[in-house]
């Protein structure tokens, strides 16, 4: 047995481009956070492919499944000037293993065997050194502001805050597309799957709270709704959007 919660507030933005969607058969949850950025259409569409998808074929392969309904995203977003990140978790209650696609910096949180509380590193410009390299072999070039580091083409006046993303196709072959898989065994007991926009948890050097309160009150009981509503006393200059899976 599981329970699945979703949550979105909209914080200082003028518009809520954030997305959330989950799927459930069987033993089987699907959690997905976009996150938008330019507009809402891409994150729209993404929602679409995820609405149309048959769980049941993840019993197999879930890294092929995953793996194939990012392509079908790339596929509805490739001329959209707008954009999203995705995060993608792929939820086995029987089995006790999440498994992941994402690309972007919507962060994607489980709680270990053991009780660690495991984490992708995030496909931003200013926090991941490789992908910051990479992203400039493509062609492109990163540049200061005060809202942080941004990518854009050489030349180009568009910036993004991160290195891989599904639509922005004035970035050009600057953005990958490519998603980036991982896996996680969960804790039997009082393991969660939290995937976030990155609005969710502020920036580390902000001092408001960290995953481990997160974890905290998901120990109390918290669902979805709840962690947003405790978020919302804290300063919120973004959006924010999280799934939760936790055992019953």
């Amino acid at each position: 047995m599981m329970a699945l919660t979703l949550a979105s507030l909209q914080g200082g933005r003028a518009s809520m481009e954030d997305r959330v969607f989950s799927v459930t058969r069987g033993d089987l949850s699907l959690l997905c956070v976009f996150d938008g950025h330019g507009g809402e259409a891409a994150a729209d569409a993404c929602v679409q492919v995820v609405q149309t998808c048959d769980l049941a074929q993840a019993q197999a392969n879930g890294r092929r499944f995953l793996h194939d309904l990012v392509s079908a995203m790339r596929n509805e977003t490739r001329d959209m000037e707008c954009g999203t990140t995705a995060s993608l978790v792929l939820v086995s209650s029987r089995r006790r293993y999440a498994a992941g696609a994402f690309l972007g910096d919507s962060p994607i949180f489980v709680k270990a065997p053991g009780g660690s509380i495991r984490m992708q590193i995030l496909h931003s410009v200013s926090g991941n050194d490789a992908e910051r390299t990479a992203a400039e072999a493509r062609g492109g070039e990163c540049w200061p502001s005060r809202n942080g580091t941004f990518l854009s083409p050489r030349g180009g006046r568009t910036g993004r805050a991160v290195t891989r993303a599904l639509g922005d196709a004035d970035m050009g072959r600057v953005l990958s597309r490519e998603p980036e898989f991982i896996s996680f065994p969960l804790s039997h007991r009082k393991g969660f799957v939290l995937a976030a926009s990155d609005g969710f948890i502020p920036d580390y050097d902000a001092g408001f709270f960290d995953i481990n309160d997160v974890a905290a009150k998901i120990g109390e009981g918290c669902d979805a709704w709840a962690l947003m509503n405790w978020r919302r006393t804290f300063p919120m200059s973004d959006n924010a959007s999280i799934a939760l899976w936790t055992p019953s």
